[in-house]
């Protein structure tokens, strides 16, 4: 019965094309990184072109819920009733729209995509400049604290794509000295230190204490 409830018509059918301009062809990324070939498949009626603005929305929105998840710890909700709950996600997505609108007005400042600035470096100067706007005397000190954290957010871009890591040399680790072997001169002057060393203090060479 659940399976007839939930299995799919017989006269719907799925169908998929290849996108004319894009399956098979290079994509060049944006942040100018090496071309790769991107297969796409839709049922829509769509261009490549469209389809893969498409499909780069629907990446952002992966992007999105996983910083809803982490970033903002929604994860794992710590609230029991259905209406705290409620109101756990709703402060959570209020926080995200807060940061990514900070984003925003930088980005119109700067010209730098919204996307392109740190949502994790963004949310903590949120953190350390919202006790100052809510404990400023009046108006005009509000607004140069305001300033003075949107120089940080326009600070907080994340780094470039393209930006390749300095590549080290492997070091060759030379083998580890051994210790010398113990030749019996040296035994014998082991003992006799020790020897000596139990007759100043009083006890017999010949017994072993415990």
């Amino acid at each position: 019965m659940l399976t007839e409830r939930f299995s799919v018509p017989a006269q719907v059918e799925l169908t998929l094309r290849p996108l004319p301009g894009s399956f098979g062809e290079p994509h060049q990324p944006d942040n100018g990184a090496t071309p790769f070939l991107l297969y796409l498949f839709t049922t829509l009626a769509t261009t490549g072109e469209e389809a893969l603005s498409l499909y780069g929305k629907r990446w952002s929105i992966e992007t999105d819920l996983r910083t809803l998840k982490t970033t903002l710890r929604l994860e794992q909700l710590t609230c029991c009733t259905p209406d705290m709950v409620a109101k756990e996600i709703d402060m959570g997505i209020a926080a995200y729209s807060l940061v990514r609108a900070l984003a925003c007005l930088a980005s119109e400042e700067s010209g730098i995509p919204p996307r392109g600035y740190n949502f994790t470096a963004v949310r903590r100067i949120v953190e350390v400049f919202t006790p100052k706007l809510a404990a400023a005397p009046h108006a005009q000190a509000a607004k140069q604290i305001f300033d003075q954290m949107m120089h940080r957010v326009r600070e907080a871009k994340l780094p470039h794509g393209s930006r390749k890591r300095p590549s080290y040399p492997r070091r060759v680790l030379k083998p580890q000295k051994t210790y010398p072997k113990m030749t019996p001169k040296k035994l014998c002057g082991i003992r006799h230190s020790c020897r000596h060393s139990r007759l100043q203090a009083g006890i017999d060479p010949g017994v072993l204490q415990v």
